[in-house]
């Protein structure tokens, strides 16, 4: 479970905010669990906004942020149902404060404006009720569920390069020469702390996440990977390389072009326009 908030933390705020556009602040917040800082229909659209994002489960988060408001005497996020039972529940005080509202509009309107016809005093009276009216959960809901999907529309679109088609075998740089295409070669990672590995099936789509120190990686399919972080060795047989510095690394393997590193735009370019 935390290994999904682990995985937020290595890509970091500054990257999460290029990618998902919402506030530097309320990243912190989720990546740290401030729950008291924020609310509750806001928590649930910024997590539905990552887990697009990034495809990570963050269900967890949700249940942590939920019991901590009921540990507190908050009410966390109520749902749709819960207010319809609440409304259900609570019909004279709602028609009670519309009918005030009325009231007290029809009175400042006939007090500011006596000319005014009964006709045009009515609509006006009831234009105010209904802009007066708080909307219901399912309204704030259904916006916020508007809002991820067009964020997430403008991420995808910002983040999709340009890249010079070609060959899928001739993107990038060799890595290790004459390697087989077959499932006795094996590519393995090391490194000394637990490191992010992703890993796409080229052809069939299949993708799978881990976080561990070592990898043994079959190269009998064509793939992208993608790394995390520097600091770590790459070894095939009797080769090895090391990789430094923090920065992800972006591997792919096929059957002509063999092991080879990419870009970042390259990566995202033959993974469908997307960094996972």
């Amino acid at each position: 479970m935390d290994n999904a908030l682990e995985r937020l933390k290595q890509i970091g705020v500054d990257k999460i905010r290029e990618d998902t556009k919402l506030d530097i602040l309320k990243i912190d917040c989720i990546l740290n669990k401030r729950f008291d800082k924020l609310d509750g229909v806001r928590a649930k659209g910024f997590i539905n906004i990552l887990e697009k994002q990034y495809h990570l489960d963050l269900s967890f988060w949700l249940e942590e942020y939920k019991a901590y408001h009921q540990a507190h005497h908050i009410q966390a996020m109520p749902t749709p149902t819960e207010n319809r039972e609440n409304t259900e529940k609570n019909p004279f005080v709602i028609w009670g404060a519309v009918g005030l509202i009325g009231v007290v509009g029809a009175i400042l309107l006939f007090s500011f404006f006596p000319k005014t016809s009964p006709k045009i005093q009515e609509e006006i009276q009831v234009e105010e009720v209904i802009e007066q009216a708080p909307a219901s959960q399912e309204v704030q809901e259904t916006q916020v569920i508007e809002m991820q999907d067009e964020v997430q529309n403008q991420a995808s679109q910002s983040q999709k390069p340009e890249i010079e088609q070609k060959k899928i075998s001739e993107y990038g740089e060799e890595v290790f020469a004459n390697i087989g295409f077959n499932e006795e070669n094996v590519l393995y990672i090391e490194s000394s702390k637990p490191l992010w590995v992703g890993i796409i099936n080229i052809d069939s789509k299949k993708r799978v996440a881990k976080t561990k120190q070592e990898f043994e990686i079959p190269l009998d399919k064509q793939l992208l990977i993608n790394i995390a972080r520097g600091g770590f060795t790459l070894s095939l047989d009797d080769e090895s390389k090391d990789f430094g510095g923090y920065l992800p690394v972006y591997l792919i393997h096929t059957k002509e072009g063999g092991l080879r590193e990419i870009s970042k735009e390259e990566f995202i370019y033959l993974n469908g326009g997307v960094e996972w």
